[in-house]
Order: structure tokens, then C-alpha cells, then sequence
């Protein structure tokens, strides 16, 4: 008997990829530890039930022990309940690029019953607390269709009007004539003389990338400041850098 229930747990994870291939990794995974701990349950209650041992004041028993328990490790049920959300809320799915903000930013390698494994990109795996991730925000990356991309560019104020005008429709026809940036009626794009700062003129630059990728976005957001070097080296425009006029009196 004991034979066919070991049968039991070494075919389950083999036949629910068979009929399941296209689930997620993760749900197969948890749908698998709760069939294989159905089973083991099952057996362990036919195995006492052969030695003519009463299950019923054990169950009992168990569920006293497990109040204590679960005061006692909250946290590890914290943890747990936070991976069952994770994996039903579909946050994220193995292979993912995601972002948990002060905590850790890399590839999705496992998720596990207490602990997500994440690649980062130093290439050093981290394992963190499924609460941790479920009680900070999360950016995905692979979900997103688009990066945004915000900069100001700071000009000296001896930049004239006419500079500041040409400089600002430059940017602004570099972005809209290349494909790499997103050019859909709901995104917004603009490049406009935003403030007076204390040392400089400022332009801000706003648009989108046409890729989510967060490889593509770096690659992007550098091309545009290539070429906004470009268009004001050529018009003989200078950035600004933080700087203090002191003014002396000569009254005596």
C-alpha cells in the first residue's frame, strides 16, 4: 500500500505538466505541494488506521498544537498566504524583469512557498520574503509596453530666445521622426521651456519609448541625450552647472 501512495507523489508534478503545460510554472508548482500533502495525509490516516489507532484525537490534538504554532511563526505563514497571493494575482511569472523598491531589482528565477528567488543583475541571487514583496511596491518591467523617459536640460542664461526655440524643436523633431519612441495619440510627448532655475534655463523633455523592454529603455534614453548634446553643441548653446554670482558694495 505504502508502494502506491509513493507512486502517487512521483507521478503527480509528471501528469498535472502533461495536462497543464501551458499554466505557469508556479501554480503548477503550488497545485503540486498540495496534492502531494493531500496524499501523504491520506496514507499516513490509512497507515494508522491498520495499527487500529483513533485519527480523530490526534486531528484534535494537531489542531491545538497548530494554534500555538501559528502564533509562534507568523511570520512563516505571512510568507506563505503572501505566495498563494503573488501566484493567484499573477504579479509576476517566472522569467519576469521586476523592480520591489528598496529591496531588490532582477530576473524572477522561482517562486517558492516563503521566499521568491530574483537573478539580479550583478548576476547575485537574492531570496526575498514573499510578505516583503507583497508589502512594497513592484514595478514589472516584462508587463510594461512603454518606458517614460523625463529629463530637463539645463542651458546657461546667456542662451538666447532664439537658441533656447531652435534647440527645443530640434529634440522635439528627433523624437517624433524616430520609431524608437512611442508616437500613439495617448502618450504625450512635448519638449518645452519648463523654469528659471537658479543657473540655469531649463527645457523638459518628455516622451515615451515604443518598447518596454528595460534593455531597449536604457539604449533609447541614451541615443536622445547623444543627440541632444548634438543639437547644442551646433547651436553653440552651453549647459549650465550650479554656480553663485556674489555681488560686493562699495559703500563705505
Amino acid at each position: 500500500m505504502l508502494n502506491i501512495f509513493y507512486v502517487l507523489i512521483l507521478i503527480t508534478t509528471p501528469i498535472l505538466k502533461n495536462f497543464y503545460s501551458s499554466m505557469d510554472p508556479g501554480i503548477l508548482s503550488w497545485i503540486s505541494r498540495i496534492i502531494k500533502t493531500f496524499i501523504i495525509f491520506i496514507m499516513v490516516s490509512n497507515v494508522l488506521s491498520t495499527w487500529d489507532i483513533e485519527i480523530a484525537p490526534i486531528i484534535a490534538g494537531f489542531g491545538v498544537f497548530g494554534a500555538g504554532v501559528a502564533i509562534a511563526a507568523q511570520d512563516f505563514f505571512a510568507n506563505i498566504i503572501a505566495g498563494a497571493v503573488i501566484i493567484t494575482e499573477r504579479k509576476f511569472v517566472v522569467g519576469h524583469k521586476i523592480k520591489i523598491s528598496g529591496v531588490a531589482e532582477g530576473i524572477v528565477v522561482a517562486i517558492r512557498l516563503r521566499s521568491t528567488e530574483i537573478l539580479q543583475y550583478d548576476k547575485s541571487p537574492i531570496f526575498v520574503p514573499n510578505s516583503k514583496i507583497s508589502n512594497n511596491v513592484l514595478i514589472n518591467y516584462s508587463l510594461m509596453k512603454s518606458h517614460r523617459i523625463k529629463m530637463i536640460v539645463g542651458l546657461e542664461y546667456s542662451t538666447t530666445v532664439e537658441q533656447l526655440k531652435r534647440i527645443s524643436d530640434q529634440i522635439l523633431a528627433f523624437i517624433k521622426s524616430n520609431n524608437r519612441f512611442c508616437h500613439a495619440k495617448n502618450y504625450l510627448t512635448y519638449v518645452r521651456l519648463g523654469e528659471f532655475a537658479d543657473s540655469s534655463i531649463n527645457l523638459e523633455v518628455y516622451c515615451f519609448t515604443s518598447s518596454g523592454d528595460l534593455e531597449d529603455y536604457l539604449e533609447v534614453r541614451e541615443i536622445l541625450n547623444f543627440k541632444i548634446k548634438e543639437i547644442v553643441d551646433n547651436e553653440k548653446a552651453n549647459f549650465a552647472f550650479p554656480s553663485q554670482t556674489i555681488y560686493i558694495s562699495n559703500e563705505s
